[in-house]
């Protein structure tokens, strides 16, 4: 059985995958050159590398090449409100793609936020139904670190504020923090769900 994350940001589960067997998306396109912002991924960092955390990764890995992983997931999600697919890794190859949109499909009450650098990759078609879901987010990170992006990234990261532009949406949580009664509360998403339904690309500080 897949083993979900609940991470201390987010208000919802998430699917922990390891980045070096899922990220192709984050090399440099026909290189083994990283990207910009994966050079200092949150993923490969920290508690993600405590033996524990590794093994969870491991563990969910196998478990999305079983045949019972899409029926897991279904049950699993059936009654969250919200998902976020990939606290950690990406969408393997073109066959979990394949999972990942039935998953969705028959969760139509849950909604989904999928962060990826993957989505040049694999059957642009099967993408672009992935999307069509009204329940599902594919938010496509920028590989720079400086708020470059065009129509297709869902994400940024900026070093800068002067970076952030009208069309961006500035993550209080990772940026600034909620405040209550004038003061600065945990960096946590709180109520806000910008990323499952916010239009405008998310921007993130980066650190």
């Amino acid at each position: 059985m897949i083993k979900l994350s609940s991470t201390s940001k987010m208000p919802c589960k998430s699917l922990s995958l390891p980045i070096e067997e899922t990220c192709s998306g984050r090399y440099e396109l026909n290189s083994k050159i990283l990207k910009e912002i994966c050079d200092k991924c949150y993923a490969a960092n920290g508690a993600y590398n405590w033996p524990p955390s590794v093994n969870l990764k491991k563990h969910n890995l196998l478990e999305t090449h079983k045949h019972d992983f899409v029926n897991d997931m279904i049950k699993l999600l059936s009654k969250m409100d919200y998902f976020r697919w990939f606290d950690s890794g990406d969408v393997e190859n073109e066959t979990m793609l394949e999972k990942i949109y039935q998953i969705c499909l028959d969760t139509p009450n849950t909604k989904h936020w999928i962060p990826t650098k993957s989505r040049g990759l694999f059957d642009q078609y099967l993408w672009e139904m992935l999307e069509s879901l009204p329940n599902v987010k594919v938010r496509y990170s920028s590989p720079s670190k400086h708020g470059l992006h065009d129509d297709n990234h869902g994400s940024v990261a900026i070093s800068d504020r002067k970076e952030l532009t009208p069309d961006m949406f500035l993550c209080k949580a990772k940026s600034i923090g909620f405040k209550k009664n004038g003061k600065p509360q945990p960096k946590k998403c709180h109520n806000c769900r910008a990323c499952w339904h916010n239009k405008k690309v998310i921007a993130y500080d980066f650190h």
